[in-house]
């Protein structure tokens, strides 16, 4: 298989064995996966690996707008074959091709059963000179008659045929391929592709956008989209093209398919949807307290044809069927609904941490109350180690209204330890720029883009930061203290086996006295 394929060493190893088995014999290999999960990109890489291998490749792909016309696959399939080897059918079958790739004509309407047979007589004459793969993609898709076709000729194949064929699953009715019956039992392969991990939607959002975006971002992309390679793409651009909306909203090509899966939810539906979507974790309890509705009835309504492909139940847990569905259920509701949603929620869990949260986003101005809960909660998460969380709870505060150099200067500390370099920048810009030279609290956001600037971009810089910040410290002698130490710790490469930092550490020592 040709490389590029993020994260998929052993599905592609997995089509790589099928290829090699259709090369002596007729192979079968259903692909199985969700939406986007990567399965056409997965069967086209397929295709054109066996093209390079000497394959003939027929291709086609269902589509929900041509589910009703009939032979639409077939005449996909057929269409790439050359003239003279239709032209060596019997007659009555040439006839029944002919009318299928022109879409009618002249005669009797066409027999399956013939243009079956006359399916079949093309493929073993391909085959006879070369080997074959059928190439179908969107099985669930294909119309009825195109289905009869190429399962009767699936039972029948012999040679170097090779049937590789993807099927969309996650829906609640799941579409029915029994019809895909090869003769002999087992030998129709499954392959199930599963989600990207952490490291995969990395590699690949690196490969697809031309650079890296910090991990705590990479985090959230990889559990909005449940390791959907085309959802961490679209997530992915959308963030950085709008970080600001990156947390309530979804690109539009993402909140349409949200929307079709959704609809239109009556009040029940709506309300029990957005209660989960808000609430940590939507246990059935948490909801029905949240919502008014008696557990019974959340339950009725998590399992009712309108919520079920979206939702379903865990034990006391209601899951979301995707973790996009929650993202976008949120986005959907308006801002008043969401503020009275989680001001229900603030009033009945305990946790520290997803109290504030949700009195937070509840409040529309700094509250004390508020702000105390925030701090707390950013207290504990600093000492479990979260500083991306820490830094997230921080910025609700001063979104709130409660912004000021402190909390800027804070914000900034935890997104530089959880390695959001471009946001603590931000930060510690926006203090410099507010404040007068010689302040303190300038001093220290100084200090600390030095180390930012160290770590991510010009030892030169930094030290050229560091000596401003002592510069504008004259009248502040314990300020002065941090900045060698940081010198020396906290930027990487400048040390005393560094030869290139060593003048840079003798001019701060020389500012200093």
């Amino acid at each position: 298989m040709r490389p590029g394929l993020a994260d998929r060493n052993a599905e592609t190893a997995a089509v790589r064995a099928f290829l090699e088995a259709a090369l002596t014999g007729p192979a079968s290999l259903l692909v199985e996966g969700e939406a986007g999960i990567g399965k056409s990109t997965l069967l086209w890489d397929a295709a054109a690996t066996a093209t390079t291998r000497g394959y003939r490749v027929l291709s086609a792909s269902g589509a929900p707008t041509e589910v009703r016309y009939a032979y639409t696959a077939v005449a996909d399939l057929l269409g790439g074959v050359d003239a003279e080897v239709l032209e060596q059918l019997p007659d009555e079958q040439h006839a029944a091709v002919d009318r299928i790739l022109l879409g009618g004509g002249d005669g009797p309407a066409s027999d399956e059963r013939i243009v079956a047979t006359a399916f079949l007589a093309v493929i073993r004459r391909l085959s006879s000179v070369t080997p074959v793969l059928l190439c179908i993609d969107d099985v669930q898709w294909l119309d009825m008659s195109s289905r009869m076709v190429i399962g009767f000729a699936q039972r029948r194949l012999t040679g170097r045929v090779g049937l590789l064929s993807a099927l969309r699953t996650g829906e609640v009715d799941a579409a029915d391929v029994n019809w895909l019956g090869p003769a002999f039992p087992g030998s129709i392969e499954r392959l199930r592709i599963t989600p990207l991990t952490l490291g995969g939607v990395h590699a690949l959002i690196s490969a697809r956008l031309g650079r890296t975006l910090p991990r705590p971002t990479i985090t959230r992309i990889h559990q909005t989209s449940g390791g959907n390679p085309f959802f961490a793409l679209e997530l992915a651009r959308f963030i950085a093209e709008d970080p600001a909306m990156a947390a309530i909203g979804l690109p539009d090509s993402l909140a349409a398919l949200v929307r079709d899966r959704i609809g239109q939810p009556d009040a029940d539906v709506g309300a029990v949807l957005l209660a989960a979507a808000c609430a940590a974790p939507p246990t059935v309890e948490r909801v029905s307290l949240a919502t008014g509705i008696s557990t019974d009835r959340v339950v009725e309504v998590v399992e009712s044809a309108q919520a079920r492909s979206v939702v379903e139940i865990d034990g006391s847990r209601i899951r979301f069927r995707h973790p996009l569905f929650a993202t976008g259920v949120y986005s959907a509701a308006g801002p008043s609904e969401r503020r009275a949603m989680h001001r229900r929620l603030s009033a009945i869990v305990t946790e520290a941490e997803v109290k504030a949260r949700h009195l937070a986003l509840a409040a529309t101005t700094a509250d004390p109350d508020v702000l105390q809960a925030l701090d707390g909660a950013v207290a504990v998460t600093r000492a479990r180690g979260a500083p991306a969380v820490a830094a997230e709870l921080i910025e609700l505060a001063m979104n709130l209204g409660d912004d000021n150099p402190v909390r800027r200067i804070q914000a900034a500390e935890q997104h530089f330890r959880s390695g959001e370099m471009a946001r603590a920048r931000s930060h510690l810009r926006s203090v410099l720029d507010d404040l007068p030279a010689g302040n303190p609290l300038r001093c220290m956001a100084l200090m600390l883009l030095a180390a930012v600037t160290g770590y991510g971009e010009s030892l030169v810089t930094a030290t050229e930061l560091l000596t401003q910040a002592v510069d504008e410290a004259a009248d502040h002698a314990i300020l002065q203290l941090p900045a060698p130490a940081c010198l020396r710790h906290s930027i990487p490469g400048i040390s005393r086996e560094n030869p290139d930092s060593q003048g840079a550490r003798h001019r701060l020592a020389s500012r200093n006295g």
